[in-house]
């Protein structure tokens, strides 16, 4: 999983059921949807949720995925198999990227000063300690 791969995926955001499913290959590695839509509806199941996703949606979120490039599918076995190509940090580093792009026009200092003004559990305290986080992680 390079991160020259970002470049040439166009991502633009997922759904909450794509991020589900890709939390389900990250976590498991190799998957089949039968598997990734029991995982699903077992979270599903746990937050009492009314309605559970059909495996044929699960089918076509997997396919969709592995057009856009984030899932690899393997069918060199009787069923299908599905990998995550790329990893959750570098899906999100890829996301945040597209937006910064978009409506920032790619000025990091934007982007941060907008994650900022929306949060108001950061301090100045706790920028400083990402940031010496960040100094440890160079070296």
């Amino acid at each position: 999983m390079g991160l020259n791969k970002e470049k040439h995926l166009n991502i633009n955001g997922i759904s909450c059921l794509e991020a589900e499913v890709l939390k389900v290959a990250w976590k498991k590695g190799k998957v089949t949807v039968r598997v990734t839509h029991e995982e699903i509806i077992k979270k599903e199941i746990e937050i009492r949720d009314s309605k559970f996703t059909p495996y044929t949606t699960i089918l076509s979120i997997m396919t969709g995925l592995t057009s856009k490039g984030l899932l690899k599918q393997d069918s060199r076995e009787k069923s299908y198999f599905y990998s995550a190509t790329v990893s959750s940090k570098e899906l999100t580093s890829g996301i945040i990227r597209s937006v910064a792009n978009k409506l920032l026009d790619n000025t990091h200092k934007k982007l941060i000063c907008s994650f900022l003004e929306d949060s108001n559990n950061i301090t100045i305290e706790g920028i400083r300690k990402i940031l010496a986080d960040m100094e440890s992680l160079k070296k």
